[in-house]
C-alpha cells in the first residue's frame, strides 16, 4: 500500500522508528481507519513500543497492532472510536483512551491487561466502574482516571486494587461511595471533585483543595455505609 498521503507511517517502517505520533490527520485518503493502512504499518513494525494518534478522526483500531509486542504505550484521544479490539492487552503498562466518545458498551475486559499500571479512561460516557477493573487481576494498577464521565454509582469492589495510588472520579454524577473506598490506604491522590454527593458536609469536603486526601478517606470510612455486592 502507497504512503504517498502518510508521510508519517511511511517514515516509521523506513527508518524502523520506535514511536509513531498522528495529530489532526484528517481528510486524507486512505484515511487512517482504514483496516489495510494499520495493517501495512503495525504489522511490519513489531519495534514499536509508543503509539499516539490524536484528532485523526480514528473510527476503528485494527487487531493488527497486537503485532507491536513491544507495546508499552498507547495513546489515543480526540477521535471517533467507540470500542478497540478485545486482542489489545498484554505487555502494555500504560493505556489511555481519553475523550474516545466511549461507552460502557464500546468497553473489552481489561483483565487482560495483567501488566497495566496506568488507565486513563476519562472524557467518555461511562454510567460505571467497568466490572472488568475489579476482577482482582490488575495488581499492578496504580493510577485510575474516570474523571468526566457519567458515573452514578462506584463499586465497593473497587478496593480490590490493592496498589491504588490515585483515582480521580471528578466530575461524574456520583450521589454517595460505599465505605470500602474508605478502606483504600494506600492512595495518595483523590478526587471526588465536581459531583452531586447527598452529605453536604462531605460535598463542601470533597471540593475543597485544601483538604487532605487522608481527610476525606476517613470521612467516607466513617460515615459511608457498608454496602457489598
Amino acid at each position: 500500500m502507497s504512503f504517498a498521503e502518510w508521510p508519517e507511517l511511511a517514515t516509521v517502517s523506513k527508518e524502523q522508528r520506535f514511536e509513531l505520533v498522528v495529530k489532526d490527520a484528517k481528510g486524507r485518503n486512505p484515511s487512517l481507519s482504514d483496516d489495510e493502512l494499520q495493517k501495512s504499518v503495525f504489522s511490519k513494525n513489531p519495534q514499536l513500543n509508543f503509539v499516539s494518534i490524536s484528532g485523526c478522526g480514528l473510527s476503528h483500531l485494527s487487531p493488527s497492532i497486537t503485532s507491536c509486542s513491544q507495546l508499552t504505550k498507547l495513546v489515543i484521544i480526540r477521535n471517533e472510536l467507540v470500542s478497540v479490539p478485545d486482542e489489545i492487552g498484554r505487555g502494555m503498562n500504560r493505556y489511555n483512551r481519553k475523550g474516545f466518545q466511549l461507552t460502557n458498551a464500546g468497553l473489552f475486559d481489561f483483565s487482560a491487561l495483567q501488566a497495566l499500571l496506568v488507565l486513563d479512561i476519562s472524557h467518555n460516557e461511562l454510567t460505571s466502574v467497568p466490572a472488568t477493573l475489579t476482577g482482582g487481576q490488575l495488581v499492578r494498577l496504580h493510577t485510575l482516571n474516570l474523571a468526566h464521565n457519567k458515573i452514578t454509582e462506584v463499586t465497593p469492589k473497587l478496593n480490590v486494587i490493592e496498589h491504588m495510588k490515585t483515582l480521580n472520579l471528578s466530575e461524574n454524577e456520583i450521589t454517595s461511595l460505599p465505605w470500602a473506598i474508605g478502606q483504600m490506604e494506600k492512595i495518595r491522590i483523590l478526587d471526588l471533585s465536581q459531583n452531586p454527593f447527598k452529605d453536604g458536609r462531605f460535598r463542601k469536603l470533597a471540593n475543597d483543595k485544601r483538604a487532605k486526601v487522608s481527610a476525606v478517606v476517613a470521612y467516607i470510612a466513617k460515615h459511608a455505609p457498608r454496602v457489598t455486592e
